[in-house]
């Protein structure tokens, strides 16, 4: 089995558990979170689900980027350090 069958089948698991048990608590609303990464995705799957697309107007990819940079300046301030763009290596790659 898959990875991914494996989730198929916990989510299969879960909802045969929830049906069975009409005491358990579940969310109070209809959101199920999706790890999507990337608009397109989001719109590509709507679509095929037939659903409204909800999410915000970022890419997720670009927002871990910048979260990254952000840290990385955090990080470096915090040690006495500052991060600059690097110089464009001559041809063959080497630093001279």
């Amino acid at each position: 089995m898959t990875d991914r069958d494996a989730y198929v089948q916990g989510l299969r698991d879960l909802a045969d558990w929830v049906e069975a048990h009409p005491a358990a608590p579940v969310p109070p609303n209809d959101h199920l979170l999706v790890p999507l990464h990337t608009n397109a995705a989001v719109h590509e799957v709507a679509h095929e689900l037939g659903v409204e697309e909800e999410y915000d107007n970022e890419d997720f990819v670009e927002h871990c980027a910048r979260s990254d940079e952000r840290r990385a300046h955090e990080w470096a301030d915090k040690n006495g350090m500052s991060l600059r763009p690097a110089k464009e290596l001559p041809e063959g790659g080497e630093a001279s």
